[in-house]
């Protein structure tokens, strides 16, 4: 009953074009990944080691724990909405600026797949990742 040795293959149930835009979409999240961990690592240990200027020193924080968002805010002179962005020479905001680096990754790597998707010949898919992108784009300018 021994026959031909059967090969094992990875069935593609979204097609081969598809699936490849897919493994694309995928590695690009995996360096995605990597570059904003190593930044945010990067980027505290700046912060907490002190060499970076911050106007909230790293060992005052555990102190301020117990206040809500909007006491923090008030107490530390935090800037709210997007105003974040004109302090970023401060320390607490370089860390922060390393945390918005992964949503807006995303929402740049799913605009990127649309027109994968459209010459893959999935043209709802490439729909679909457009549409993501805008909403992740207006929820961005929302915030």
């Amino acid at each position: 009953m021994s026959g031909p040795a059967k090969t094992s293959t990875l069935m593609d149930p979204m097609g081969t074009h598809i699936g490849r835009v897919s493994r694309t979409y995928a590695a690009m999240v995996g360096w995605l990944v990597s570059i904003s961990l190593s930044a945010l690592v990067a980027a505290f240990a700046l912060y907490a080691s002190g060499l970076l200027p911050s106007s909230l020193p790293v060992h005052a924080i555990p102190d301020l724990w117990h206040l809500s968002a909007a006491e923090y805010a008030a107490v530390t002179h935090r800037a709210t909405g997007w105003a974040w962005i004109a302090q970023i020479t401060d320390g607490r905001y370089l860390v922060y600026l390393t945390l918005v680096l992964f949503p807006a990754g995303t929402m740049l790597i799913v605009a990127i797949a649309s027109p994968l998707y459209l010459n893959a010949r999935a043209p709802l898919m490439a729909l679909i990742a457009l549409v993501e992108a805008a909403i992740l784009l207006v929820a961005a300018i929302a915030a």
